[in-house]
């Protein structure tokens, strides 16, 4: 919602913009690696013979060992960027535009009834 919100410096608006993209796009990331997790469980590949099954049942371990450590590094990821927002959020209190200050006569927005 902030994309074209107003940052004291560059590096401020491409900090936040950095971490709102990854805290949209990792869970996606992590639900299509869980995906692919899960295929790699399931017995798709026929049984030809013993020898290849074991070729076989060690790619699966390979993929299943991958996708868990991926898995874990978008976690750590997705909580950091959470994490660098929230701070970040309370970092840019510090230089305000003028106009916060300014106060509000809310009474001009109560409807007039007679």
């Amino acid at each position: 919602m902030a994309w074209h919100f107003l940052f004291p410096t560059r590096a401020d608006q491409m900090l936040w913009r950095t971490a709102s993209v990854a805290i949209t796009v990792l869970p996606l990331l992590s639900v299509l690696i869980g995906l692919i997790w899960n295929l790699s469980k399931k017995e798709t590949l026929p049984q030809i013979k013993n020898q290849n099954r074991t070729i076989e049942k060690k790619i699966l371990g390979i993929i299943e060992v991958l996708t868990t450590i991926i898995l874990i590094v978008l976690f750590f990821l997705h909580v950091s960027a959470r994490l660098l927002l929230l701070g970040h959020a309370i970092w840019l209190l510090r230089e305000q535009p003028v106009d916060v200050y300014r106060s509000v006569d809310w009474t001009l927005f109560i409807p007039y009834v007679l």
